[in-house]
């Protein structure tokens, strides 16, 4: 992941490479790139567009995008939400929400 802070937004993009370690899974390919915007010392929102390929199997690519918050209560915790929604998902019979909201322990 690269990014780079440009006044209050943090900018940044992803790619990678996924090695899977189960015969019934694939390989991926994936990336995306987001921004977020720091609001104040405790809150920053943000959105991301990422999305997912099978290792050798392009037809099969999955898109997403994202909105989410990370709301730092101090140094050590914070909460971080986010609601998904997939624009091209072929593994699920096509686009679907979900979301996802878990605590941050830094040390």
């Amino acid at each position: 992941q690269l990014g780079k802070a440009i006044g209050s937004n943090y900018h940044f993009a992803e790619i990678g490479y996924q090695w899977a370690f189960d015969e019934k899974a694939s390989d991926l390919l994936y990336g995306g790139y987001g921004v977020q915007h720091t609001i104040n010392k405790h809150l920053a929102l943000g959105t991301e567009l990422y999305g997912w390929m099978p290792a050798g199997d392009s037809a099969n690519y999955q898109i997403v995008t994202t909105l989410g918050g990370v709301y730092t209560f101090n140094e050590h915790w914070s909460l971080k939400a986010s609601l998904s929604h997939t624009l091209r998902d072929t593994d699920r019979g096509g686009p679907a929400p979900s979301g996802v909201c878990y605590a941050v322990w830094n040390f």
